[in-house]
């Protein structure tokens, strides 16, 4: 049961749940082979959510941050946000988005830009 000190016409309600989407390794293939097991770094992650608020996203194994929009939560917004990731020499680069809010958090895609490491 919710009881609201005043009248609302747009209420979100729901119970805390951990959501994670984890990304496979990427790997690519190239003119002299695969990437796997070559030394990859992260540039942006950008995505793409619908209806949302909160959230957090780290790559390769890092402390996660926080998902900042435009505007305060628990406001929901949709559209594209972009994430300069800090640089770092990794194999298996991976990045993850997780939610523990009970708020919506939509994502229609997710982009994360690399480079190959070449000595």
């Amino acid at each position: 049961k919710i009881s609201l000190d005043s009248a609302a016409t747009d209420v979100h309600a729901g119970l805390p749940i951990t959501s994670t989407l984890e990304s496979l390794p990427l790997d690519i293939s190239v003119e002299d082979g695969t990437t796997h097991g070559r030394l990859k770094r992260a540039g942006e992650l950008k995505i793409n959510v619908s209806k949302s608020a909160g959230g957090s996203y780290s790559y390769d194994g890092s402390t996660p941050t926080a998902i900042t929009y435009t505007t305060t939560a628990p406001t929901v917004q949709s559209g594209w946000i972009a994430f300069t990731l800090t640089p770092a020499h990794v194999t298996d680069l991976t990045f993850s988005l997780t939610h523990t809010q009970p708020y919506p958090f939509l994502v229609k895609s997710a982009t994360l830009s690399w480079i190959l490491h070449e000595p």
